[in-house]
């Protein structure tokens, strides 16, 4: 799963409950800054994560995105 996100919602994702589930999964995960331009960074996380996990994910950045 790739996301293009800001600072604010990486620092938002980071401090959130889902950082613990996907250290608790073992979900492997990979931020490459500036990589769509200032402030804009892609977040990688590796397949293979429970899709509930992963749903929750999107959902977190869609929730993020419309605010």
């Amino acid at each position: 799963m790739l996301f293009d996100i800001t600072t604010e919602e990486y620092k938002a994702f980071t401090g959130s409950h889902l950082m613990g589930l996907l250290y608790e999964n073992k979900s492997p995960y990979h931020i490459t800054y500036n990589m769509y331009g200032k402030d804009r960074h892609c977040l990688e996380i590796e397949d293979g994560i429970d899709e509930a996990i992963e749903q929750q994910i999107s959902d977190f950045f869609v929730d993020n995105a419309s605010q």
